[in-house]
């Protein structure tokens, strides 16, 4: 938090954003680094059975 409590924040369409972080909804250029996330064994198993582990680049496109 900012000196005096006060957040750095801006909301913009579809986009938040604070000074480190920009949140936004996902883009089909975002696949590989989400298939990185998605598709690792040690992270889908505290994921499932809400998300299930992600394969491959083509079935990570089609999420």
């Amino acid at each position: 938090m900012a000196p005096g409590g006060k957040h750095d924040l801006s909301v913009d369409g579809k986009c938040i954003r604070t000074a480190r972080l920009l949140l936004r909804p996902w883009i089909l250029d975002d696949a590989d680094a989400a298939l990185a996330v998605y598709g690792a064994g040690d992270v889908s198993r505290w994921l499932a059975p809400a998300v299930e582990r992600v394969p491959d680049i083509a079935t990570m496109r089609a999420a």
